[in-house]
């Protein structure tokens, strides 16, 4: 008697070695579809192996759930074993389970198009204080910003009130 080949198995006495079901895997000499395990890219799913959507991902071999894809990343296929960063980086970011690029958006302090990675800090003088791919603001009149990258208009103002009240 030989082994069966790998991504097959036979049960004792059945004489002829099945394939794994679609999308799963087994080593040589496997005696049960049992041990035929989900790939990367898919997971455990009624006794199938259903593909990881976009915005998700597995990469171990039996996976039971797919994971999430992180805030920066983002995964666009389905059957995914990764997700790839925000082109901007570290100047963007996306929310949890981003399944395009168009979900990377410049943080608060820089404007531009994060998307094809053109993040820039807002200048002094210029401020921006959402997540977005929106351009920087003038600081609000009486108010200055020595800061490059300024994410808020608050502090200026503050900081210019402060300065009148004492003189």
């Amino acid at each position: 008697c030989e082994l069966c080949p790998a991504n097959t198995f036979a049960v004792a006495g059945s004489g002829n070695c099945t394939a794994c079901p679609m999308a799963s895997s087994s080593p040589a000499g496997s005696a049960s579809a049992g041990d035929c395990l989900c790939d990367p890219g898919t997971f455990a799913q009624s006794g199938s192996c259903s593909e990881c959507v976009a915005g998700r991902y597995s990469n171990a071999t039996g996976a039971t759930d797919c994971s999430s894809c992180a805030p920066g990343t983002y995964q666009n296929e389905a059957g995914s074993t990764s997700c790839t960063a925000c082109p901007g980086l570290p100047h963007d970011s996306s929310p949890v389970e981003s399944d395009a690029v168009s979900d990377c958006a410049c943080n608060a302090g820089y404007a531009g198009q994060a998307d094809i990675a053109q993040c820039t800090a807002c200048l002094p003088g210029k401020y921006k204080d959402t997540v977005g791919n929106s351009g920087c603001a003038d600081c609000p009149a009486n108010t200055y910003s020595e800061a490059v990258a300024a994410d808020n208009s608050v502090g200026f103002t503050f900081l210019l009130l402060l300065a009148f009240w004492i003189d």
